[in-house]
């Protein structure tokens, strides 16, 4: 009982910690969406600024030509030139600080999101690893540190379709300790786990690599020799 609620303690653990990492990933990117709605808003912007700078230059324009065609003198003509080559230089003037404004905000955005982006990535690898280490946990028997049943049922099921594809031979071997009750009943439960604990860590260490130990269920073992037929053994 106190195996299985430190187990449950840690899941709600582990399931708070991912639910947290959901939620700051979910505001990195809602954050990463207005960047994206900011750039459509930017360009936009800087649409309109180009044009109004091309309408107020033509009408400046315009308005140059019309006074080069009523100038009744050289002195009025100078004037009329100066007045609109002015304002010509200054809607320019008004059309670089806008530029430099923009571009200084679209920097300045930029930084922000490089920054969200980073921090996105650190949390994205944060939650990937909690659900790797729950994965882990749900796949192993907590009494005695190796696969337990679930484990087992999904290795053999993998195993048996390699097994319909390819042919390759494979033994299945189950082990149960004798006269276990007694055990528990002459020394106590506590005696009985560190037994299983001893047993499945034995086994565990004495196959080879491809091969898979689980504990199927109470004093039961289950095991798997890929490439093994009964002969080898």
């Amino acid at each position: 009982a106190e195996l299985v609620n430190e187990q449950l303690q840690q899941f709600q653990r582990d399931k708070g910690e991912v639910e947290r990492t959901l939620h700051e990933v979910n505001e990195q990117l809602d954050q990463v969406a207005a960047y994206l709605f900011g750039e459509d808003a930017d360009r936009v912007e800087s649409r309109q600024s180009v044009q109004r700078l091309d309408g107020a230059v033509v009408g400046e324009l315009k308005s140059l030509g019309d006074c080069v065609a009523g100038a009744t003198d050289l002195v009025t003509l100078r004037h009329a030139v100066t007045q609109r080559t002015g304002a010509i230089h200054s809607h320019l003037s008004a059309f670089r600080e806008r530029e430099a404004a923009r571009v200084v905000a679209y920097h300045e955005r930029a930084d922000r999101m490089r920054s969200r982006i980073g921090e996105l990535e650190r949390q994205t690898r944060a939650l990937q690893n909690s659900l790797q280490r729950e994965k882990r946990l749900s796949l192993t028997d907590a009494l005695t540190g190796i696969p337990n049943r679930l484990a087992w049922d999904e290795r053999i099921a993998h195993e048996f379709a390699r097994w319909r594809r390819f042919g390759r031979p494979m033994c299945l071997a189950t082990w149960d300790i004798d006269r276990f009750k007694a055990i528990n009943d002459n020394f106590g439960h506590a005696a009985g786990d560190k037994v299983l604990h001893v047993v499945a860590q034995y086994l565990a260490k004495n196959i080879r690599e491809v091969d898979f130990v689980s504990r199927y269920g109470g004093e039961e073992f289950a095991m798997l020799l890929v490439g093994t037929v009964p002969e080898d053994e």
